[in-house]
């Protein structure tokens, strides 16, 4: 239980729990059997960034419907490549504003973010 003590410390502080952002909504159920068995809205063809920000609205349900007080990703993980690195750089600055505005609209904490292209 999350409120039990464990050496004067409650549980969910010595393990703090995170839902990653990658594993549980960017992988498509592809294994070494077969093509991908998840059928995703955010991964049907569509305009990527309305898509991603879709994604966003269901992993942040995600977590408050399991409780899960901390999340992480990579960033190619929440927003769209793009064409070029100025296209990435918009996607990615865009998606930060709505995971922000929504942590705290929903009281969740980033535990990691990662970014695969600096500058």
């Amino acid at each position: 239980p999350p409120d039990e003590l464990a050496v004067a410390t409650r549980t969910q502080d010595h393990l703090r729990f995170a839902a990653c952002y990658w594993h549980t909504f960017c992988w498509n159920g592809a294994d070494m059997f077969g093509v991908g068995a998840f059928n995703r809205p955010w991964q049907q063809p569509g305009e990527a960034l309305e898509l991603a920000k879709r994604k966003a609205d269901v992993a942040f349900e995600f977590f408050h419907k399991l409780n899960v007080p901390f999340y992480c990703f990579h960033d190619v993980d929440v927003s769209p490549e793009g064409a070029s690195l100025k296209e990435y750089k918009n996607n990615f600055a865009q998606m930060v504003d709505v995971l922000a505005a929504t942590q705290v609209h929903r009281r969740f904490t980033l535990r990691w973010g990662g970014g695969s292209v600096v500058r």
